[in-house]
């Protein structure tokens, strides 16, 4: 994902981790409510920790995630 971003920015992305203790106050620093700040701490762990049943046949979306952050991250983008 940073590779990509990194593409559309034309800058380089440098990718950081956060140990699950410092999750919530990174959220609450990046202007999520308290609630909110729960709620994507509970879903990044879900993920990080793969505690969810993986589709046999994900539905997938028609947009790749490169041409969604052109459209996104684009000036002028179509």
């Amino acid at each position: 994902m940073a590779e990509l971003l990194g593409e559309v920015l034309n800058q380089p992305v440098r990718v950081a981790s956060l140990p699950k203790a410092e999750w919530l106050a990174a959220y609450r620093r990046n202007g999520f409510s308290d609630s909110a700040a729960q709620s994507y701490a509970h879903m990044t762990e879900i993920f990080v920790t793969q505690a969810y049943d993986v589709p046999a046949s994900p539905l997938k979306g028609t947009t790749d995630l490169k041409t969604c952050f052109q459209q996104v991250l684009t000036p002028n983008a179509a």
